[in-house]
């Protein structure tokens, strides 16, 4: 009942939240500025060239390597990197478009299962790159249902049907070594 309470109440706000194109377009920018940030810094750039944060090269997805301790704590220092910029994000959908947090909030809590078996090598960079590319997809498949939404209405059913899947979720461990895993909903499932 609290979440559709909140979806409600999310539902009110959004009529509001389309008419503040230029504040949108300023959170926009604090947020591209932010991971741009992430993405230069001297400290990450050997974990940022062996995993993209978007559109992997093939080289990237070859990689066949597991992540050593010192990789492990720069992925640690990334994720820590990332966090103010996600939350740029979510603030910025809460206040623009409210109905959308729900599929933002599913791929960050993909993205963090990704993270998580990378740094415990139970997956290589290649295996971390296709996961995380492939969540990016599901997730931009999410937006443009969305998008293509002929009302606030509709928008609200996707957006309790995503807050459904993600309240379910749950973390399945992976079995013991270097394994491969697909997405079953938004957990990930390995072999």
């Amino acid at each position: 009942m609290r979440v559709l309470s909140a979806i409600i109440a999310a539902l009110l706000l959004t009529s509001n939240a389309y008419g503040d194109a230029s504040a949108a377009r300023g959170d926009e920018a604090a947020i591209a500025a932010c991971f741009a940030t992430m993405d230069r810094a001297p400290e990450l750039q050997p974990v940022n060239k062996k995993f993209a944060r978007r559109d992997p090269s093939a080289d990237q997805l070859a990689d066949t390597s597991v992540a050593s301790e010192a990789e492990a704590d720069l992925l640690r220092l990334r994720v820590a990197k990332t966090k103010p910029c996600r939350e740029l994000r979510l603030n910025a959908i809460r206040a623009h478009e409210p109905l959308l947090e729900a599929a933002y909030a599913t791929l960050y809590y993909q993205a963090d299962q990704v993270f998580e078996y990378l740094m415990q090598g139970w997956i290589s960079f290649g295996e971390a790159n296709r996961l995380s590319r492939l969540a990016l997809l599901a997730f931009e498949a999410r937006q443009n249902a969305y998008r293509s939404a002929g009302s606030d209405s509709a928008r609200l059913t996707l957006s309790a049907s995503w807050s459904e899947v993600l309240q379910r979720a749950h973390s399945n461990p992976p079995p013991g070594g270097l394994v491969i895993c697909a997405w079953e909903d938004v957990n990930l499932a390995c072999r």
